[in-house]
């Protein structure tokens, strides 16, 4: 019962640790305003320097959008030196799979019962 009781005492008042004040420091809060958006789809953007991520080689051929990365065929180009020897064979593999008319498995079309978020 007594450790009960100092245990409820201790709980109940203030500790010097919650009574002090918050520090008020001189941090800007950023501004968040304007349009927001991720241009590179599908992929990342690059990088100031230096070899960037591994690009879509397939490109849609008419329309508004001709000359740019193709967003319904995936074809990963394969020699960018970021890639390993052995990733640089799944890259092409499933290049060659979506280049043929079939669709490479990736997680979307794998997971199961659901897909993956794209977020």
């Amino acid at each position: 019962m007594r450790a009960f009781i100092v245990t409820t005492a201790a709980a109940l008042l203030p500790s010097p640790a919650f009574t002090q004040q918050p520090s008020q420091s001189k941090v800007s809060i950023p501004d968040f305003s304007g349009i927001w958006a991720h241009p590179y789809i599908p992929g990342f953007e690059p990088p100031a320097s230096g070899p960037g991520p591994v690009l879509n080689k397939s490109r849609t051929r008419v329309g508004p959008n001709a000359g740019r990365s193709a967003v319904t065929q995936y074809v990963g180009d394969y020699t960018n030196p970021i890639l390993k020897p052995q990733a640089a064979e799944v890259v092409k593999k499933h290049g060659e799979i979506e280049l043929s008319g079939g669709i490479a498995p990736n997680p979307q079309n794998q997971c199961w019962p659901e897909p993956l978020p794209l977020d």
